[in-house]
């Protein structure tokens, strides 16, 4: 999700120059025609750059502390509340778009495509209660390092929804779990970036939510 418009942002501060989760009683989603979780959910981020360019705190700043992610069907979006002011849509296609304020442009990623090569996974149960809910956990290592994605089936997303989103292994990991991730961690050498939730609302969304800025349009660089 948003951890690659994060990556796209740090790249660009490169080159121009933890908050405990609210606890709170396990929701009932509620479902589209699929029966696929329809709703919003609120994440608490922790990010850090490893390579010493940018201090926690400049991290806190830029990146933001809060990540806010809405989904209907095979569409999402997801809105970071750092002074880059971050987003990322996601809407059925081919296409990944990713906004940064400081850029004042769209910028658009192939999704049906993932530079990053997958190397073994395992999905483990019980690892983790996250607001009140029971999670299990796909672990992924690839090229990059390691990512972890906890889960309970009760978020339900259908697989066939996103056939088309191999960036960033999101249709790996919806094919393996068939659920949303309630917490996720993504360990590289060169970052650190978890994502926990703690707050989550079933309500119907809007199209209007997943209306792209009218911006100029440009290729995302490659990682």
């Amino acid at each position: 999700m948003i951890r690659y418009t994060i990556l796209i942002a740090f790249a660009t501060i490169l080159s121009c120059t933890n908050t405990k989760p609210l606890i709170q009683q396990p929701v009932i989603p509620s479902s589209n025609s699929n029966g696929d979780f329809e709703g919003k959910i609120i994440y608490d981020v922790r990010f850090e750059d490893k390579t010493g360019r940018m201090n926690k705190e400049e991290a806190k700043t830029f990146m933001g502390t809060e990540q806010v992610y809405v989904i209907k069907g095979n569409k999402y979006k997801s809105e970071m509340n750092g002074m880059m002011k971050m987003a990322q849509y996601y809407l059925g296609s081919d296409t990944l778009f990713s906004y940064i304020g400081a850029i004042n442009s769209l910028m658009w990623t192939d999704a049906t495509s993932n530079p990053n090569q997958l190397i073994a996974y395992e999905i483990k149960t019980g690892a983790d209660t996250i607001v009140g809910i029971p999670c299990d956990v796909l672990t992924i290592t690839s090229n990059e390092g390691v990512t972890q994605y906890y889960f309970n089936k009760q978020y339900k997303v259908s697989a066939n929804q996103y056939a088309k989103h191999e960036y960033g292994f999101w249709k790996f990991c919806v094919e393996k779990t068939n659920a949303l991730p309630l917490k996720s961690i993504s360990n590289t050498k060169d970052s650190y970036f978890e994502i926990v939730a703690k707050a989550i609302t079933a309500v119907p969304i809007d199209d209007a939510e997943f209306t792209l800025p009218n911006l100029p349009r440009i290729a995302a660089p490659k990682e």
